[in-house]
């Protein structure tokens, strides 16, 4: 978790360190005040990856707007109140929203959102593997399929996605081609 911590401190400049609140009972902070994407700064691949990871494994997932809108830290507001947890909580205006949701991340993301929401596969089977630098999340059903395959290579991050269904496959190998 220290490194976790720390590689967060690096990524926003030092900001997330000084608005991440440190509890009477631990060394290290409870969570980490600072969005998603600032965390991982903002490399648009990674952020993508690990929302891809979280709408493919079971469950019901949720994105808050700022995660969704690819926000970055809004240290004005933080520096506004003190108060940590406003480092990621940005109050979007109209066009801001509109702006937002024009961007290649945030159509990604809506791309990934609504293919969990209506893709048939997604009603199947579950599996995954993992090694080494690899990670395969696979949903099946009859005639259906979705398969995100995931490299985490420091420094090599990346991911394919494949879909299949009555339309025939179709293949996703990065942010641009979900975004499209």
């Amino acid at each position: 978790m220290r490194d976790i911590f720390e590689r967060a401190a690096v990524a926003t400049r030092g900001h997330s360190a000084l608005a991440s609140v440190l509890p009477a009972w631990t060394a290290l902070p409870h969570q980490i005040n600072a969005t998603f994407f600032s965390t991982l700064g903002a490399d648009p691949t990674a952020y993508l990856l690990c929302r891809a990871v979280q709408l493919f494994v079971p469950g019901t997932p949720q994105i808050y707007y700022v995660g969704l809108l690819a926000g970055l830290d809004d240290t004005d507001l933080y520096a506004r109140t003190a108060n940590g947890r406003d480092v990621n909580r940005h109050f979007y205006s109209p066009d801001e929203i509109a702006e937002a949701l024009a961007a290649e991340v945030p159509r990604a993301i809506l791309a990934l959102v609504r293919l969990r929401a209506t893709h048939a596969a997604f009603d199947g089977d579950f599996s995954w593997e993992a090694g080494g630098d690899s990670l395969r999340l696979a949903w099946r059903t009859a005639g259906a399929s979705a398969v995100l395959e995931a490299r985490v290579t420091r420094g090599d991050v990346g991911f394919v996605l494949e879909v299949s269904g009555p339309d025939g496959p179709v293949r996703f190998d990065g942010v641009t081609a979900l975004a499209g």
